[in-house]
């Protein structure tokens, strides 16, 4: 299955370990960023997955920022 993913910069080490994770159960990612350390704006990675959902590129994303609250809205 593809599936998106995202995260701000303080969710690097997160979405590395969730992508490793998925990716050995055999899954498709398609990581959107960031891929970086320096910081970001979460909104802009959330938007991100959110036109990649609606352009039907994946069934399902995974969102992942600092706190969890943000990218949850």
């Amino acid at each position: 299955m593809k599936i998106i993913i995202v995260s701000d910069h303080t969710g690097q080490a997160l979405k590395k370990a969730v992508t490793e994770h998925l990716t050995s159960k055999g899954h498709e990612i398609l990581d959107l960023g960031t891929n970086s350390d320096d910081a970001v704006d979460y909104p802009v990675y959330g938007k991100k997955a959110a036109n990649a959902l609606a352009a039907k590129t994946a069934p399902f994303a995974i969102l992942i920022c600092g706190t969890g609250m943000g990218m949850m809205l």
